[in-house]
């Protein structure tokens, strides 16, 4: 049994990619500080309240009903209601790290909820604003080079089923803020309508070599 409380750093974002977003981990393969590796690297969901808020807004979807709140702020205490009535507290000296232990903690006592995939779509004003800080959370500039990268090693190298896993993977992780950087192709600043069309060039060059790749009869 982990002591959430006591659990923090990278071993926290682990177990909410683990946890939260049913992200398998590859524990064979390290990140620079030698996180394992989830795709391209777990994301550092207790560092970036932006990503914590956003992951919790998904978590209320798996749990309709859930509902968070703020008791302090220094340090960071938050409570997650659940469902069922019974309340998950966490704090945390930075807020992602609450919001990360108080969403472990709700996801034990209330079970895994609803599957991702049944999970009904919600373009409310809430969500967008959810799904944008999340995106905002998680860009980086060079991640439409990395993801490039992968659709030519599918074309290349020598290993097409790896790549082709990954990526797929992460088009499914992808494809509920894909509407939102396609709303942006029209963004007056040129640089960000620019990385947006980057992106979205990248992840159909990327699905379409992964396709590919899978669809070969293994010899």
């Amino acid at each position: 049994m982990v002591d959430i409380d006591s659990t923090c750093g990278r071993e926290l974002d682990v177990l909410v990619a683990e946890r939260i977003m049913d992200c398998k981990i590859d524990a064979s393969r390290k990140a620079a500080d030698g996180t394992p590796m989830m795709l391209l690297e777990v994301p550092r969901y207790s560092d970036n309240a932006a990503m914590a808020r956003g992951i919790e807004f998904r978590l209320e979807q798996r749990h309709p009903g859930a509902v968070m709140r703020y008791e302090s702020r220094s340090p960071y205490k938050v409570v997650l209601r659940g469902p069922s009535g019974r309340e998950y507290a966490a704090t945390g000296e930075s807020e992602g790290t609450a919001i990360c232990r108080a969403m472990l903690k709700t996801m034990e006592g209330e079970g895994p909820g609803l599957p991702r995939e049944q999970v009904e779509p919600d373009r409310s004003p809430r969500a967008l604003n959810a799904i944008a800080d999340l995106l905002a959370a998680r860009a980086q500039p060079h991640q439409p080079v990395v993801i490039l990268a992968q659709a030519v090693a599918l074309q290349k190298g020598e290993q097409k089923e790896g790549p082709a896993r990954v990526l797929l993977q992460y088009a499914a992780s992808a494809k509920e803020i894909v509407p939102v950087v396609a709303e942006q192709l029209t963004n007056p600043d040129p640089d960000v309508a620019a990385l947006c069309r980057a992106t979205l060039e990248c992840l159909a060059l990327a699905g379409e070599a992964a396709r590919q790749a899978l669809a070969r009869p293994k010899i």
